[in-house]
């Protein structure tokens, strides 16, 4: 079993800085890239929800950042059913061990920045905007959801 409480507070420790991430989002483009903005998913790819905790691999070269105590409880579960293999992020798929995890102080900034968004569009140079919620949907996302 895994002690989930104590991978946590581990984990809250490792942070990748804003600047660090602005720079691993600007490598996402290319000099002849004629992609102008990358929309990004908010959602974790596990809970189908805005992660409390935004973490992801120090290798992985996505965006997208998966929520920590719901992977935790996801390998958690897996090991007590003895179908655990190694740690792969959920985005992915990279093997992951726990020293790789780190909160993503950039995605965490916009999540905290945007209490409603789902999805954002991040520029070349790692500003971002919100994407509007299409007509008829709520404002406010709840826990149910």
């Amino acid at each position: 079993r895994l002690d989930i409480d104590a991978i946590t507070e581990r984990v809250r420790q490792r942070e990748v800085p804003i600047e660090e991430a602005n720079q691993a989002v600007q490598k996402l483009f290319t000099e002849d890239d004629m992609v102008i903005v990358l929309r990004q998913s908010l959602k974790c790819p596990i809970t189908f929800k805005r992660p409390t905790i935004p973490v992801k691999g120090r290798r992985c070269r996505h965006v997208q950042c998966f929520d920590l105590g719901a992977f935790l409880l996801y390998t958690d579960a897996q090991l007590r059913r003895r179908k655990a293999g190694p740690w792969k992020c959920p985005v992915c798929m990279e093997p992951l061990e726990e020293q790789d995890l780190a909160v993503d102080c950039y995605l965490q900034s916009i999540l905290a920045a945007d209490a409603t968004a789902e999805h954002v569009d991040i520029a070349r140079d790692a500003t971002w905007s919100a994407v509007p919620l299409p007509q008829g949907a709520p404002d406010v996302l709840s826990d149910s959801d």
